[in-house]
């Protein structure tokens, strides 16, 4: 059995470990739960896109968690992040760390930026709500696309 079998519980797990420290993609079981459901509504679409925003977003914040309380060498070492590429993020994600926190969807970057954002102790109630807000129009845009592409092939 593999996480795409488990249909919704199967992506908010795999949203959830893609934010945090195992290198996964979510974002094919989350198309496929898409573009495979026959009987397609509004309520599916939304329901998918926000299923994975909240498990991305909690394993985004898990992150944050670790670097908040783990020393940071060993917080790069647990989710493999290259001290050169935190280094750089570290700085910039300090001074700007609200509008930061709407990027911890990016690929490679995420990572780094929830946990220089624990890391520096950025107030989690001001920075979660801008991660949700990028992951939800991330998923938002990927669903949309993905389902524009069924209908262009069908």
């Amino acid at each position: 059995m593999n996480l795409a079998d488990l249909g919704q519980l199967g992506l908010f797990i795999s949203s959830f470990l893609a934010a945090t420290f195992f290198p996964i993609g979510c974002e094919a079981i989350f198309i496929a739960l898409l573009v495979g459901v026959t009987d397609f509504s509004d309520y599916n679409f939304h329901f998918t896109v926000i299923n994975a925003t909240v498990g991305n977003t909690l394993g985004a914040i898990t992150t944050y968690f670790i670097g908040m309380l783990l020393p940071i060498e060993k917080a790069l070492k647990y989710l493999k992040i290259k001290e050169s590429r935190f280094n750089k993020v570290q700085g910039f994600v300090i001074q700007k760390a609200k509008i930061m926190a709407l990027f911890a969807w990016l690929p490679i970057l995420g990572d780094p930026i929830a946990l220089a954002l624990g890391n520096a102790r950025v107030n989690i109630y001001l920075v979660t709500p801008m991660m949700a807000l990028g992951k939800y129009l991330r998923f938002f845009v990927l669903g949309a696309l993905g389902l524009g592409f069924k209908s262009f092939f069908t």
